[in-house]
């Protein structure tokens, strides 16, 4: 907007002086430029080259050509701007060359007369400013770009811990509200078994039930508030079942009638994440083997070889079974083991199946403390 204001200035001033003194000899040169000027955001080559032919016209009135050797000036600041460098250099040589030229022909200036030199530095110092102005529009899209893709890699990272917090729920719900509706079950066939026969059996069965009923629909209302938080990770911290409680849950399942032979021997410390996910091992191996096995169940939580826990569970199965085709709970068991840091080997070999799953328990600074 500054340099149209120049050039409409420029041509408004050289018109009243053309009027004002008779002579109109320079008046299409001064047309010509002044039409460039308004085309050069359009046809930005063209406009800078037919400038740089007003110019060289402009030589044969030498006391009129300074405000057209300035109307080509603002074509020539333009192009690097919206043409590529080499174009406008081409056109910026060309322009150089014949002010230079004709400041010796049509002036009759010396070769090194400031005034022959300086015409051409005019030129390059146009150019020179374009290609600056273009530079520093270049380096604000370039920020504009990152910051643009810094957003969409915070919104992506945001998006897969959202859907990260979703899994990690999803399998908390299935571990605790799975394997409790499976126990629910399991007390109400036997409650309905012994209605008739026995019914203080059957009102300790249905007891079980209850029991069974609120400490899920506990753990239910914990997930459930978890949701309605943004401090999603801390709270599913908290909530996180503990080692403490596979005694517990082994004592509800042989209320079931399951068989579970267990040795259980914890350490002194289990980091949090590990202290969940063995207990989740365990609730769904032992889930596992209630819906596919026969007979007992070995189970074994004990302290491995080298700093840490080691859980086994053994089970004679109904029909093959294998690790890459148990179904959500054994995939959403390995990704719990190994997003603890642990290993999971799940196999089925002459029909036990054997779940072996080893852990970290934590830092060596951790483990003294």
């Amino acid at each position: 907007m500054l340099l149209d204001a120049f050039a409409v200035a420029v041509v408004v001033s050289e018109v009243v002086r053309y009027v004002s003194s008779g002579d109109l000899s320079s008046l299409p040169a001064l047309a010509l430029g002044a039409a460039m000027v308004s085309l050069r955001r359009r046809i930005p080559i063209t406009a800078a080259s037919l400038s740089v032919l007003t110019s060289a016209i402009a030589l044969l009135t030498p006391a009129d050509a300074v405000p057209i050797w300035a109307l080509a000036e603002v074509c020539l600041f333009s192009l690097p701007l919206r043409s590529t460098p080499r174009a406008a250099i081409a056109v910026g040589a060309v322009h150089a060359g014949i002010l230079y030229l004709g400041a010796l022909a049509a002036l009759q200036l010396q070769p090194f007369d400031a005034i022959a030199l300086i015409l051409p530095l005019w030129t390059v110092a146009v150019l020179a400013l374009g290609f600056a102005v273009r530079r520093h529009r270049e380096y604000l899209a370039a920020l504009a770009q990152r910051a643009e893709e810094a957003a969409e890699a915070r919104s992506a990272r945001m998006l897969l811990r959202a859907d990260e917090e979703r899994l990690d729920i999803a399998r908390d719900l299935h571990d605790s509200v799975g394997n409790a509706l499976a126990v629910i079950k399991m007390h109400a066939d036997a409650a309905d078994r012994h209605l008739d026969a026995d019914p203080e059996r059957a009102r300790v069965e249905l007891k079980s039930v209850r029991s069974t009923s609120v400490r899920v629909l506990s753990e239910l209302g914990g997930i459930l508030t978890v949701l309605r938080r943004r401090e999603v990770g801390r709270e599913i911290d908290r909530l996180l079942p503990s080692v403490q409680s596979i005694e517990v849950l082994i004592l509800s399942l042989r209320e079931t009638g399951m068989k579970v032979s267990a040795e259980v021997e914890l350490p002194r410390y289990l980091d949090p994440a590990v202290d969940a996910a063995v207990f989740r091992t365990v609730q769904e191996g032992l889930t596992n083997a209630r819906k596919h096995g026969l007979g007992s169940v070995e189970l074994s939580v004990k302290p491995g070889s080298t700093h840490g826990i080691t859980v086994m569970m053994l089970n004679a199965t109904r029909s093959s079974m294998s690790a890459s085709s148990g179904g959500f709970g054994l995939v959403g068991m390995r990704e719990r083991v190994l997003n603890a840091g642990g290993t999971l080997d799940v196999s089925d070999s002459g029909g036990v199946f054997r779940v072996v799953a080893d852990f970290p328990t934590g830092t060596a600074g951790e483990q003294e403390l």
